[in-house]
């Protein structure tokens, strides 16, 4: 009987590995396999009402942007000026020459940086490139 006992207890032992060891691997299936495609499926979205109202809603957000930037495009030349003017960036020391609205020629330039030298006989200069 102690044999038969000991054939019972490690036929259910291992019983209860595979099983373990079953239900593991389904799991690593489930969350590398499953999960990513359910995401990409529309089975999780709805698509009645509620998805055709933001439909239109997108839709319209998307005319009214696109008006903006047709104004915004007509105020930027309206202010724009013409003629020759020069652009000067002081934080990347850089210049753009337009004529007509057309970049004519950009380059590296020097800005002012503030700093104040100051001679030994009461002279001083501040380097400042005017704003404007």
């Amino acid at each position: 009987m102690n044999q038969e006992y000991r054939k019972y207890h490690l036929h259910r032992t291992w019983a209860k590995l595979m099983l373990q060891l079953v239900s593991i691997v389904l799991f690593l299936f489930f969350l590398f396999v499953a999960v990513p495609r359910l995401k990409e499926s529309r089975l999780l979205y709805h698509t009645g009402k509620h998805q055709n109202a933001q439909n239109i809603n997108i839709a319209a957000d998307n005319i009214k942007l696109k008006v903006d930037i047709v104004l915004l495009q007509k105020k930027i030349n309206r202010l724009t000026p013409g003629g020759v003017y020069l652009v000067i960036n002081t934080s990347e020391n850089t210049f753009f020459l337009y004529n007509n609205k057309e970049l004519v020629r950009q380059g590296i330039c020097s800005t002012g940086s503030y700093v104040k030298l100051e001679a030994s006989d009461d002279k001083n200069w501040i380097f400042e490139t005017p704003k404007g």
